[in-house]
């Protein structure tokens, strides 16, 4: 099986968000190189490069805005063609390209990794003799899927947004909603309870800490909400906004981040004090 979406290691940056670290893109724009296998989990794979298929050295491709399309339904492509190397061997063909990721070009004084987004392709690729690869305009998508991540799509759009060039910078302060249902992956819809207000989290370095996978992170401490009014729900969800919401106003996913289950649901009684456990939220990529 082939995991496709972002390298543990850029998950971690995205993911530093939170503790409020920026994200710029690479000065120098980005390299798009190929695979002969499908990529592991962690985000391994063994590049096709010189000395062991003869070719398919990196393309170049700026980090701007004349490059990639704009992010729409978490897909963003090519606005420019991609090319590669043309195989100028008489008679090998070069190995075939399975898979395929974009990164920071090598020697590249960027922060993030020469894999950043991953995944492979609809067809498998063997460059011919005199052939070269190349990527028409629209044709290398690159996909945020919904239903491998727990971030809104506006969240999803600042990710793809760096390929543009465009850097994602921290809010000053996330804030936690509750909510009573399971979470739409499509929408990130997850049922906010109009009763309760969102607690503030400022983003600062400790805030968020290493969860049970490489892609996630946990609360630090305890999270206290508000007196618990009479008849509220079961609690099963949260969501994570750059937005403030008071309670009895009417919830939106408006500056939406993160949304996923909390580690357990949870009962409440009038008057009790709402409470939510170091690690019990967890956001993940």
């Amino acid at each position: 099986m082939s995991y496709e979406g972002l390298h543990p290691t850029f998950a971690q940056a995205i993911l530093g968000i939170a503790n409020g670290q920026a994200v710029s893109p690479p000065g120098d724009g980005w390299n798009v190189r190929l695979y002969e296998n499908l990529f592991t989990s962690l985000g391994v794979a063994t590049e096709l490069v010189t000395g062991t298929s003869a070719g398919y050295l990196p393309a170049d491709v700026a980090a701007s805005p004349v490059a990639w399309s704009d992010p729409a339904s978490r897909v963003c492509s090519n606005a420019s063609p991609i090319l590669f190397p043309i195989n100028s061997s008489l008679t090998t063909p070069w190995k075939s390209a399975i898979s395929v990721a974009i990164g920071k070009k090598t020697g590249s004084p960027s922060t993030l990794p020469e894999v950043c987004y991953f995944g492979k392709l609809y067809t498998s690729w063997a460059n011919p003799p005199g052939d070269r690869l190349r990527y028409p305009i629209g044709r290398l998508l690159v996909k945020m899927f919904s239903s491998n991540t727990c971030i809104s799509e506006a969240f999803a759009h600042k990710i793809l947004g760096l390929l543009k060039g465009a850097g994602i910078t921290p809010p000053n302060t996330l804030y936690i909603g509750l909510g009573k249902d399971i979470p739409n992956v499509n929408t990130g819809d997850f049922g906010e309870i109009k009763e309760l207000a969102r607690v503030p989290i400022t983003t600062a370095a400790g805030k968020w800490v290493a969860g049970a996978s490489v892609r996630e992170l946990q609360n630090a401490e305890r999270l206290e909400f508000m007196e618990a009014p009479e008849g509220l729900p079961k609690i099963k969800s949260f969501g994570v906004f750059d937005e403030p919401r008071a309670a009895g106003v009417n919830p939106t996913l408006s500056g939406q981040y993160w949304y996923g289950l909390t580690t357990s649901e949870k009962v409440t009684f009038h008057e009790d004090i709402l409470v939510v456990l170091a690690s019990g939220i967890t956001l993940s990529l």
